[in-house]
């Protein structure tokens, strides 16, 4: 057991269920089906957790790997499990009934603090762009300080860490409305809560943000290369879906 833990919150790709903001036009300019929602979410989770599980077998990543799965039956924890290649104690079913995202993630934390997890780094599963170095950067500023926070796109986090559970994001966030960053900083400020913010990512929760990423990438050779490489499946889905969008 490594004294670091990777937490990954991901929720059952279940078709109609996951990714639903990019299936409605008030959302996205370009909506997708639910079928193609379902297939861009497993080609996130395929891509995060291929990532990090191979740096766990080469202790590349010196951390330990749970996955946090939501929206799941308890007889379909097992054959998650076969399908992404993880063992039984990598993955926990998140509770049903208890939809308050801070929460949820403040329980995770007191969790894997009882487990004697010295320090702790949370994230979602829109951003399957994310580098192994920034979860490395994420743990290294957790000697420093007692939070590290992943800004994304949209006023939200990709990525919450700790050293020790804070209780900060228990009571009284608005999650999902681009407001909770804010209001996180703010409570770490009052408590004088020392916290490190990372460079910004793009929270894939929208075809136009599917678009202006892979778009992006076009313009920088090197980076569309280096994501083909670590987001085989995202990549080979968008680059599908945008010949079909544009021809």
């Amino acid at each position: 057991m490594s004294s670091d833990v990777l937490i990954v919150f991901v929720r059952y790709p279940r078709v109609g269920k996951v990714k639903t903001r990019m299936t409605k036009s008030e959302f996205s300019p370009s909506p997708l089906n639910i079928e193609q929602a379902s297939i861009l979410y497993y080609s996130f989770l395929k891509d995060l957790i291929l990532r990090f599980q191979t740096a766990v077998y080469c202790a590349e990543g010196n951390f330990d790997l749970l996955v946090m799965l939501g929206g799941a039956l308890p007889e379909e924890k097992e054959p998650f499990e076969k399908q992404f290649s993880l063992n039984p104690q990598q993955v926990e079913l998140l509770p049903f009934g208890v939809e308050d995202l801070g929460k949820l993630m403040e329980q995770s934390f007191r969790d894997c603090a009882q487990k004697g997890y010295k320090k702790m780094v949370l994230i979602g599963s829109d951003v399957p762009q994310l580098k192994m170095e920034q979860i490395h950067q994420a743990f290294v500023h957790l000697d420093d300080v007692s939070m590290v926070i992943g800004p994304d796109n949209g006023g939200g986090m990709y990525l919450v860490g700790c050293s020790q559970p804070l209780g900060l994001m228990e009571e009284g966030i608005v999650w999902g409305q681009g407001i909770d960053r804010e209001e996180v900083l703010k409570r770490c400020d009052e408590q004088s809560t020392t916290y490190q913010l990372l460079s910004e990512e793009i929270d894939m929760d929208t075809s136009e943000d599917l678009a202006f990423w892979y778009d992006g990438l076009h313009q920088f050779p090197g980076e569309l290369e280096s994501q083909k490489k670590d987001c085989p499946n995202t990549m080979l889905f968008l680059q599908q879906l945008f010949y079909d969008l544009r021809k």
